[in-house]
């Protein structure tokens, strides 16, 4: 029996979505819904689905039993409260809102109408993040002494979202959630500096970096720039790096096997599509999601989980704000 899932949020990750949810033999993408109701006849058309421009519309779908929530970062909070009090079961895309109140708010209501709420954070379904989450797991580099990631982008991704979320939010949030998964250790405290100059027309900073201290001794750092250059030849820089006491672990997403130099500058092989066929950590996500939803088993991803990571992206804007370290 398929589960039937119906989108809300068809952008550029939300079309990744409905693709994921179509090509699965355990689920049948129903219906996609879109404030831009020509954008999601668009998507529903590549994907044999239906087509609404009011999700409210889609939640009354009996033939629906789980929705995925993949609004812009800062407007999870009503889709999801409503597909909730509809009894659909709720997978929502990173980060799970933004602000603790909205998350909370989030996770009591899936709480009350007796839903599942799994958040996407698509980092744990990543090979090389998953492979690095098992080797530290099993103690393969000993005692974790510190572990830093970078995930920068180009600033025409970070003017495309006009200020409307901050690169904490977009960016950072992935790797809160990894920490917190690799080490099993929870955040004690958090200090943060940011740049403006380059956004400041959109209200938000260029480049932060912030360092986190784990209640395990562990240390975090995180780097977080979204301007470098329209024609950086790449959509992410992305990287990773563990210390232990007896051994360290890198990642690296620019080494993917493919470079190409042309007229058009530098170009990396990271597409999710594979002959037509969507293929990752968004595929393998969505797997897991229904695969869960059918035997009953633990998400890899909680409510809780996702609302750690906003507890600590909140912290991090506030430590910039007030200058000052911020405990939990």
């Amino acid at each position: 029996m398929k589960i039937g899932v119906g989108v809300i949020g068809v952008g550029f990750i939300g079309e990744a979505h409905a693709r994921a949810f179509s090509e699965l033999n355990s689920s049948r993408l129903v219906a996609v819904a879109d404030i831009d109701e020509e954008r999601a006849r668009d998507v529903a058309s590549k994907f044999g689905a239906e087509a609404y421009g009011d999700y409210h519309k889609l939640l009354r779908r009996r033939d629906i039993e789980a929705v995925v929530v993949s609004t812009p970062d800062s407007l999870h909070l009503e889709p999801a409260l409503a597909a909730a009090e509809a009894g659909k079961h709720l997978l929502i895309e990173k980060p799970l809102a933004t602000n603790p109140e909205e998350a909370q708010e989030i996770v009591d209501a899936a709480r009350r109408f007796g839903v599942r709420l799994m958040v996407g954070h698509s980092l744990r379904f990543y090979q090389a993040y998953a492979d690095l989450h098992q080797i530290v797991d099993e103690g393969g580099l000993g005692q974790i002494v510190h572990i830093w990631a970078r995930r920068n982008i180009r600033v025409d991704r970070a003017r495309r979202l006009k200020g409307r979320v901050s690169a904490i939010f977009f960016l950072a949030v992935h790797d809160i959630d990894f920490m917190r998964w690799c080490l099993r250790s929870e955040v004690e405290r958090v200090y943060a500096e940011a740049r403006r100059g380059i956004l400041k027309d959109l209200g938000v900073e260029d480049s932060i970096w912030t360092l986190l201290k784990f209640r395990n001794g562990a240390i975090g750092a995180l780097e977080n720039c979204w301007v470098l250059p329209e024609n950086f030849g790449a959509m992410l820089d992305g990287k990773m790096e563990v210390v232990g006491t007896s051994g360290t672990a890198q990642i690296d997403t620019l080494n993917t096997g493919l470079s190409v130099w042309n007229k058009k500058g530098v170009t990396y092989a990271q597409s999710g599509v594979l002959h037509g066929k969507s293929m990752g950590p968004i595929k393998e996500q969505a797997r897991h999601f229904v695969e869960c939803l059918k035997d009953k088993k633990e998400f890899l991803v909680s409510g809780e989980d996702g609302k750690a990571a906003v507890e600590i992206a909140t912290s991090i804007h506030e430590s910039i704000r007030k200058e000052k370290i911020i405990y939990f």
